[in-house]
């Protein structure tokens, strides 16, 4: 009989049979994937702390507020070392209050067209206190200057070449890296401005190959390096608290310093707070970084 001639019964038979046999195969792959594997709480998650990477880096910050909420612990680290750190804010946040009276008062058009508001500025002048607070007496001047690109909050993924472009120029103006590390939120991150950050960071990677730095906030990122922020975390949790705004209806640092907390779980009991980091030298494809979050493969294919 040609499959023409078959009934509509017999064809939605054979559809089922080819349904199960395809799973069995799913199945079957999976099953040697696993013990194949067979990961170990040690191929998973680092059991081990290092000190903070870079000692000239640019900081990615979706908002005022990402960059000590994420690392705050680690910034603090890298400038009582004397290291350079530079931050820029790819937003000013403006949208993220749209009851306060501030954020309908437009000042001015940003780079994207978009109106720019007086809450915009309150919330860059709350990331200038934070950033006085997380700064040591013994800090290096930053390679740039701390920037604000202030691009529309919530539209980032709308502006990602314009961002780009001007982003090259501050991270390789010749096609040269100026800095060594670049700390980004997370590619799994929740807010829509955060994932495309990341973007922007593994593009940046690709253009100059820079190391870049996951950092989490909203979403715990599965991560290969551990910071120790023991020492440091009272001082991130006073710089959380210059940010008056967005602890109006969030106890942000309630929730970070948990997760802070967590993430000395596999480091012994004299470490109480460490940062995670996912830190990508070199450029992962699609695959290898769906294979890192889904714990389809061990530590050492971050090496």
């Amino acid at each position: 009989m040609n499959e023409a001639a078959k009934s509509p019964c017999q064809n939605k038979r054979l559809g089922c049979y080819n349904t199960i046999h395809q799973f069995i195969i799913d199945i079957t792959i999976m099953e040697s994937l696993c013990m194949k594997q067979r990961l170990n709480e040690s191929d998973i998650l680092p059991f081990y702390h290092v000190p903070p990477l870079g000692a000239n880096v640019l900081v990615l910050a979706p908002h005022p507020d990402d960059e000590t909420l994420g690392i705050g612990g680690t910034l603090r680290t890298l400038m009582e070392a004397g290291k350079r750190v530079s931050i820029a804010f790819v937003t000013s946040g403006d949208k993220a209050d749209p009851d306060n009276p501030l954020s309908a008062q437009s000042v001015y058009n940003n780079p994207a067209g978009a109106h720019f508001s007086r809450y915009a500025l309150f919330r860059e002048t709350e990331a200038q206190k934070a950033l006085s607070i997380l700064s040591s007496a013994t800090h290096m001047q930053p390679t740039v200057p701390h920037l604000f690109l202030r691009y529309p909050d919530r539209e980032v993924s709308n502006c990602l070449d314009d961002c780009l472009k001007r982003l090259k120029d501050v991270v390789a103006p010749n096609g040269k890296a100026l800095f060594d590390t670049l700390y980004s939120p997370s590619p799994i991150e929740l807010h829509p401005d955060h994932r495309a950050t990341a973007t922007i960071a593994l593009q940046l990677q690709r253009y100059c190959g820079i190391t870049v730095a996951f950092y989490e906030v909203t979403v715990p990122l599965r991560p290969n390096t551990l910071i120790d922020i023991t020492q440091t975390i009272v001082i991130k949790q006073m710089a959380i608290a210059a940010y008056e705004s967005q602890l109006k209806t969030t106890d942000y640092c309630e929730f970070i310093t948990s997760l802070n907390r967590m993430r000395a779980l596999t480091l012994g009991r004299s470490i109480t707070h460490a940062e995670a980091l996912l830190v990508l030298r070199n450029p992962w494809d699609e695959q290898t970084m769906n294979e890192w979050f889904s714990y389809r493969c061990g530590l050492d294919v971050a090496l």
